[in-house]
């Protein structure tokens, strides 16, 4: 997240916006199925997110929605970290 920080202080004056997407446990096909019954019970939300949800946070701040948003990481974890 550092990189991230000192991109968007270096780079938002060029009116590039820098930011990091940092993912929780994702559900795929390579999910062991111990895992996929197991790990939602860790997560304050009930479930592992998909990759629909990580993309949509990328869409999200890539969007205009998102436009004074620079230097920062949006935690699509469901929850977890904040245990």
């Amino acid at each position: 997240l550092s990189m991230t920080k000192v991109l968007a202080l270096e780079w938002g004056p060029l009116g590039i916006r820098v930011n990091a997407v940092s993912p929780g446990s994702v559900d795929t096909e390579m999910t062991p199925e111990i895992y996929r019954k197991q790990a939602p019970k860790l997560m304050p939300i009930g479930r592992l997110g998909t990759p629909e949800d990580i993309g949509a946070c990328v869409y999200f701040l890539l969007s205009d929605d998102a436009g004074f948003v620079t230097g920062t990481a949006l935690y699509a974890d469901g929850g977890y970290m904040l245990q």
